[in-house]
């Protein structure tokens, strides 16, 4: 579920954050500035690191 998006001034979306694949089921439910970039938690217990340009998820 891409529940996470970036949007632009004008209201578009630049990206949605996708979860890793086979986390079926899964959602993003909180989203945290570490002062580095944004941690994202799942339902299942995962931490994230979002890239801010293409908000794709890496496990920390």
């Amino acid at each position: 579920m891409e529940n996470v998006a970036c949007l632009e001034l004008d209201g578009s979306v630049r990206w949605r954050a996708s979860l890793p694949e086979g986390l079926v089921g899964d959602c993003f439910n909180g989203l945290e500035d570490d002062g580095v970039g944004v941690l994202a938690s799942t339902w299942s217990g995962l931490r994230m690191r979002l890239d801010p340009v293409t908000g794709g998820a890496t496990k920390v």
